[in-house]
């Protein structure tokens, strides 16, 4: 299977950026880095690194890219011997050996990770595009009174009129 799985990887033809998106991709909980990180890391630009890489890792946009990510991963399954079961059984003993320590935190952060691996928390991070530089007075104030209507329950404040000013240093 190792061998038929790498000759099939050489098979899918991708660009030197897509080619080393995957790498970075299929290795990125290893080293740290998010899917945008690894598209930066490609050479694909910051500004739309999030947006290519949710693309990337999308079956119906790049079927290549997503089949030779499943490859790779699974040449790594096999070399490193990492399997789904396996890593929570790990993780299941390493947190079994904190709470015996009494190691509370590490107990904790071990049973956060076998979460991760099962999908039961999904991180979301949300980029606005935009700044309050670029509006005019008027949308400003119109989003400042969308804010405070949507937040109302959450924050009780009362507008007042400012006769002057306030200068605020930089």
């Amino acid at each position: 299977m190792y061998a038929s799985a790498l000759s099939l990887i050489r098979k899918l033809d991708l660009t030197p950026k897509q080619e080393k998106f995957v790498q970075l991709y299929v290795t990125a909980d290893a080293q740290g880095m998010s899917p945008a990180e690894c598209a930066i890391e490609a050479g694909y630009s910051k500004k739309t690194a999030a947006v290519i890489a949710a693309n990337l890792v999308n079956p119906a946009r790049y079927p290549k890219v997503v089949e030779k990510i499943s490859l790779l991963r699974e040449q790594y399954n096999q070399k490193y011997q990492i399997t789904y079961g396996n890593h929570l059984r790990k993780l299941g003993q390493i947190r079994d050996a904190c709470i015996e320590n009494k190691a509370w935190t590490g107990a904790v952060n071990a049973e956060i990770a076998r979460g991760k691996a099962a999908g039961l928390y999904v991180e979301r991070k949300e980029i606005l595009h935009g700044s309050l530089d670029k509006m005019s007075e008027k949308e400003l104030q119109n989003e400042l009174e969308r804010l405070m209507e949507e937040f109302s329950t959450v924050v009780d404040v009362s507008s007042e009129e400012v006769e002057e000013p306030i200068a605020i240093k930089a």
